[in-house]
């Protein structure tokens, strides 16, 4: 699994084996690159590793969900956050390789299956 994010936007790129992996297990962990280099000058520049997981629930909703921990700072400064999508996303994944959401109130979330 390929993970990266450009401040807010986060792209995850998973294989076929990755995507059967979370179908079954209902979980898959991963590190993110976060980088906002180059974003507006009143950020700090940072560029770092962060631990993920995903969360698979199959339950059937509209909305992805993430959680940072801690809670209520900078997104690039988290320990670690959690990507929660449904069976609905994985499906729409698994189909035309390509789901995504919007998180927070500027976030974005993109899911790619890799051949």
């Amino acid at each position: 699994m390929k993970a990266g994010s450009r401040g807010l936007e986060i792209e995850v790129y998973l294989n076929k084996d990755e995507a059967s992996k979370l179908q079954k297990e209902l979980i898959l962990n991963g590190t993110l690159l976060f980088d906002n280099t180059g974003l507006p000058p009143e950020q700090t520049p940072i560029k770092r590793d962060i631990p993920f997981t995903i969360i698979l629930d199959e339950k059937y909703n509209d909305a992805m969900g993430v959680i940072q921990i801690p809670p209520k700072v900078y997104f690039g400064t988290a320990k670690e956050f959690f990507i929660v999508i449904y069976q609905n996303h994985l499906e729409n994944l698994l189909e035309t390789k390509h789901t995504g959401d919007k998180f927070y109130t500027s976030g974005k979330i993109s899911f790619y299956l890799e051949d």
